[in-house]
């Protein structure tokens, strides 16, 4: 990949608006859902540790108890932060950047002057995968220290896992959240418009992920199908690493970022760039 293309793309990145508006969201709403969360868990914890109990004195399976509380993190620092990291807001919001930032270059020109400065169009579309990869991670950053700010000032207590799972599960979201990257950016590229993009961003995993969980309230054998599409897995990376299955998030990312990439790539190259 030239360094110049490389260069370029990440200067556009840092003189984005879109990326600084994403970011200073992501940090408002971070905190934001914590402090929802904090004061859920002061009004009506005492209620919820009664009726886990209640429910496991009836025989219920910690796995159906754990999906039934799913929403609401435990009064740990750590279950605040594994909150952030799964429940969907961080790939919202880089759907929507995407989109803008990287749709718009066909409306504006950008992506035909790149082409015809004579770059191979596989170098154009791995540079701005890679930009991908630091928008994302800077969403996600933005969005955890904007939660965790406010979890360290109001929640005591400090994780009921050990370090290693930590860091486990902490690797599994970074994997996963690569794969999402260079997922969107496959739409975004595809459709080339910036609306059709946000569009087909934010519908596509809303709309799979709400039928699957309409089939696995039906049929619960469907949750070991379900977290496997690339946009459910995360709120499953927990109940992977304390079960010895955190492989399992990390062959997911790894399919779906070949997957994204292949297709991505041969879309590009076949594409009509007025």
């Amino acid at each position: 990949m030239p360094s110049g293309l490389l260069r370029s793309d990440i200067f556009k990145l840092r003189k984005s608006k879109t990326l600084i508006g994403c970011c200073v969201a992501a940090v408002i709403l971070g905190a934001a859902m914590a402090l929802i969360f904090i004061n859920a868990w002061n009004s009506i914890g005492n209620q919820i540790e009664q009726a886990v109990s209640m429910l496991k004195t009836a025989g219920m399976s910690d796995e159906l108890i754990d999906t039934a509380f799913s929403t609401l993190p435990k009064p740990n620092r750590w279950s605040y932060a594994n909150m952030l990291f799964s429940d969907g807001t961080i790939p919202l919001l880089f759907s929507i950047f995407i989109s803008v930032f990287f749709a718009s270059e066909y409306t504006m020109g950008t992506m035909k002057h790149s082409i015809s400065r004579g770059f191979n169009r596989r170098d154009i579309y791995l540079s701005k995968l890679f930009t991908s990869f630091i928008s994302i991670v800077a969403i996600g950053i933005a969005y955890f220290v904007g939660g965790m700010t406010v979890t360290l000032i109001f929640v005591r207590k400090g994780s009921e896992l050990g370090t290693q799972e930590i860091i486990i599960s902490v690797i599994c979201y970074i994997c996963l959240y690569i794969s999402m990257a260079a997922c969107y950016l496959l739409a975004a590229v595809a459709v080339k418009k910036t609306s059709s993009a946000i569009a087909i961003c934010l519908a596509v995993p809303t709309l799979v992920s709400s039928l699957m969980t309409i089939i696995m309230y039906g049929n619960s054998d469907f949750r070991f199908v379900a977290r496997f599409w690339i946009f459910n897995t995360p709120s499953y990376v927990q109940t992977m690493v304390t079960g010895g299955e955190w492989y399992l998030a990390i062959i997911t990312a790894v399919v779906y970022f070949v997957a994204a990439l292949t297709g991505g790539i041969l879309i590009f190259r076949r594409q009509e760039i007025k």
